[in-house]
């Protein structure tokens, strides 16, 4: 089984192409999942948008580094990591590039 989070619909067409010819699917079956409108009970804050651009290019940076970069302490960050996590306030992606050949 193959699964992908496309951004747009428009997408759909070269991305089951691309996944065909690589896994070599005969007759795929394809289908779209509706995934609910998620609300949450509060928003993202402005730290929380520090925090979450200090990780967009090494989501593995430690706590400590990421305190120090935007300048509050681990108890902070550390507690807002925690509340966007609980509350899937963000959604950590991979975006990868399908080359078609």
């Amino acid at each position: 089984m193959v699964v992908g989070q496309l951004r747009d619909i428009s997408l759909l067409q070269d991305y089951s192409s691309y996944v065909i010819r690589t896994a070599k699917y005969n007759t795929p079956d394809i289908g779209i999942v509706k995934t609910p409108y998620i609300t949450s009970p509060e928003p993202l804050t402005s730290i929380d948008y520090k925090i979450l651009k200090t990780l967009n290019r090494d989501a593995r940076k430690p706590i400590i580094d990421i305190a120090d970069y935007i300048g509050l302490s681990l108890k902070t960050v550390r507690k807002r990591l925690k509340c966007i996590r609980a509350y899937n306030l963000a959604f950590l992606t991979i975006e990868t590039s399908c080359k078609i050949i």
